[in-house]
């Protein structure tokens, strides 16, 4: 059985929590100041859609589609994004918070992220490679056979990131991040 196709709509202060989001196929539609905390996802299909000053806390995802999807100033605190499709997976952040989130695994090569933070999210096995994580804070994020070539990481803070443990060559550093760089070898930098 096909979903409906919803295109071209503006969803504003929907409260999602106690009456679900209509399972569907959602193109171009732009959700505003909406509420989606510990909602159920499951199986609907995002494309260019946008989500503005949104909660998503706590929402299942599981086989969830996001393609080409921005995320501005929302809350995705401990959502599991490997339990997304895959394929075309692609989200944009700028000031959002993924406090506790997980992309284990998961291709965010065509991803890109400005202002966010990503305090304890797990990076795991992760393709971060040419991504950059502008103005980004990651402290206590996970990151264990992530791959970060090419990565821009100049502005971002927080991160404490094993060398031997993951693939950086030709990520980009600020002299002030190299910290994080050096804090699995027990170096102290005054």
């Amino acid at each position: 059985m096909s979903q409906p196709f919803i295109a071209d709509q503006t969803f504003h202060q929907q409260d999602y929590t106690e009456r679900a989001l209509p399972p569907g196929k959602y193109d171009n539609c732009r959700f505003t100041h909406c509420r989606f905390g510990n909602a159920t996802l499951d199986g609907r299909e995002f494309s260019d859609c946008t989500f503005d000053n949104c909660d998503l806390t706590g929402a299942t995802v599981g086989g969830t589609a996001f393609k080409t999807v921005h995320f501005q100033d929302c809350k995705l605190l401990a959502l599991r994004f490997e339990d997304c499709r895959d394929f075309l997976f692609a989200i944009h952040g700028r000031g959002s918070t993924f406090d506790y989130s997980s992309f284990v695994g998961l291709d965010l090569r065509q991803s890109s992220f400005s202002q966010c933070i990503f305090r304890e999210v797990d990076f795991t096995e992760a393709n971060l490679r040419k991504l950059s994580l502008e103005e980004c804070d990651l402290t206590r994020a996970t990151f264990q056979d992530t791959d970060l070539r090419d990565t821009d990481l100049s502005s971002a803070r927080g991160f404490d990131i094993d060398p031997r443990q993951n693939r950086i060559r030709g990520a980009v550093f600020s002299s002030d991040g190299l910290s994080g760089l050096l804090q699995s070898f027990g170096i102290v930098i005054r």
